[in-house]
């Protein structure tokens, strides 16, 4: 009996003489939680301060996707196979990177009426269409036509365009420079014969 209590102790000795289990060390950061919102905290835990830190992340949308489907911002790196989500760092280099995952407007697609028919425009952060006012009495392609884009950049990019910015106005959702715009784009050069016609 006394050489089992002997094995006991010394077994308890030998499981006690073994390295404690190290406790984790906590490394705390931020993220951006999204727009215009407060930066929310986050922390994450290692074997050391530099296995912690290594394991601080961010996580956004991956902004080279057009119409991500994806679209949360916080703390800790993206879902596994996730290949809309884009990572990044909250510690590089030796030093901290709190709110890496900085907020970008997300890219979308987006069409607007050129001629009247809807035709794709190249993906950005915002939908601008333009066309003519209703009271513009002229009848210049590059204004009655409509398209992609702003007036300022539709007059910058006509050539000998005698119509100004005041003749051009801009809508922001998806085919919008419809209605009066295309019509007075139709009926501008039936007026402008009618007009010849008369002098």
């Amino acid at each position: 009996k006394m050489k089992l209590v002997r094995l006991v102790v010394a077994f308890a000795a030998a499981a006690f003489a073994q390295d404690p289990v190290p406790t984790p060390v906590s490394y705390a950061f931020t993220c951006v939680a999204g727009f215009n919102v407060s930066s929310v905290a986050c922390s994450v835990n290692g074997t050391d301060d530099a296995d912690a830190k290594a394991n601080a992340f961010c996580h956004s949308p991956k902004n080279s996707v057009v119409d991500n489907p994806y679209t949360d911002y916080g703390c800790d790196a993206c879902p596994a196979d996730n290949a809309n989500c884009a990572n990044c760092t909250a510690w590089t280099a030796g030093a901290a990177t709190n709110d890496c995952n900085t907020y970008a407007a997300p890219i979308v697609s987006s069409s607007c009426l050129v001629k009247g028919v809807s035709t794709a425009c190249t993906p950005a952060s915002t939908i601008t269409c333009f066309g003519p006012k209703a009271a513009y009495a002229g009848n210049e392609a590059s204004l009655t036509d409509g398209g992609c884009g702003t007036c300022a950049d539709a007059l910058a990019g006509a050539a000998n365009a005698t119509w100004t910015v005041a003749d051009c106005e801009e809508c922001n959702t998806s085919d919008c420079n419809s209605g009066a715009l295309a019509m007075v784009s139709f009926l501008a050069p039936l007026f402008a014969l009618i007009w010849a016609t008369q002098a």
